[in-house]
């Protein structure tokens, strides 16, 4: 994680989503739910030689199964330099998800006619290129999911949106411009099936553990515990791309550097 949270500004945000022992729009879990799920499958990295040894590895285990192995280990080494050099320029990658969104398979061109020219088609990154600092994406979208739940159950926002996502920052300074900027093209038409499908998830694995903390977060550290995140969070790479494009789509200012 680029910064530290603030565990202090993080307790008293969730605090204030509850009044009288009840939840205002949305549930303390839930928030906490958003804000590791986020975490997880928005955490942005640079492309480096070990995810070329990863896919060269992967090729010579796919040519393995078809030709003797010591030709496939010889046909992999002829390729490996090229490989890590072209792969590296792909610049990011998530975490999560990887470097690039999953393909058609191979037997697509076959329905072609003999007449029609077939191309090889490169695979579209994950994250959308760009220039510059690694982003964070992860608090901007976290706060821009909790004002849409809070919208949606016509709850005033109270600065509850822009209180998380500075809580998640810790020591670094969030103005509410800064939130307005990082957050104004993650609209509800982009947000929606998040949303959804938060909620859903959450419902249908921690929603007999309640409201009360001790339960719904024992039975969330024992599901990542046991299964992962893969299994507990949602990640659908292509609706996941859609997400970084719209939070990418504005020239930002220089407002992650950290203090």
């Amino acid at each position: 994680m680029s910064w530290k949270p603030d565990r202090g500004r993080l307790a008293a945000v969730l605090s204030d989503l509850r009044q009288d022992g009840k939840a205002i729009g949305i549930s303390e879990g839930l928030v906490v739910y958003i804000v590791l799920g986020c975490e997880w499958l928005l955490r942005v990295g640079k492309v480096g030689t070990a995810d070329a040894d990863a896919m060269l590895v992967e090729l010579e285990g796919a040519l393995a199964e078809h030709i003797a192995p010591e030709l496939a280990f010889w046909f992999v080494e002829v390729l490996a330099s090229s490989l890590r050099t072209r792969i590296s320029r792909e610049g990011r990658k998530l975490f999560s998800l990887q470097t690039h969104l999953p393909m058609a398979g191979p037997g697509l061109p076959r329905v072609l006619t003999s007449t029609e020219f077939v191309r090889r088609t490169r695979p579209d990154p994950v994250v959308p290129r760009a220039r510059g600092r690694i982003p964070w994406p992860a608090p901007w979208v976290a706060g821009a999911l909790v004002r849409e739940f809070l919208d949606r159950r016509s709850v005033e926002r109270a600065g509850r949106p822009l209180k998380l996502t500075q809580a998640l920052f810790g020591r670094r300074q969030v103005e509410p411009v800064d939130f307005r900027v990082q957050t104004q093209s993650l609209t509800p038409s982009v947000l929606k099936w998040w949303v959804e499908t938060f909620e859903h998830r959450y419902g249908q694995r921690f929603g007999s553990a309640g409201t009360s903390p001790e339960l719904w977060g024992a039975s969330l550290y024992n599901d990542l515990a046991v299964h992962g995140p893969e299994a507990v969070f949602s990640s659908d790479p292509g609706r996941t791309h859609e997400l970084l494009q719209a939070y990418g789509a504005i020239r930002r200012p220089r407002v992650q550097k950290p203090k």
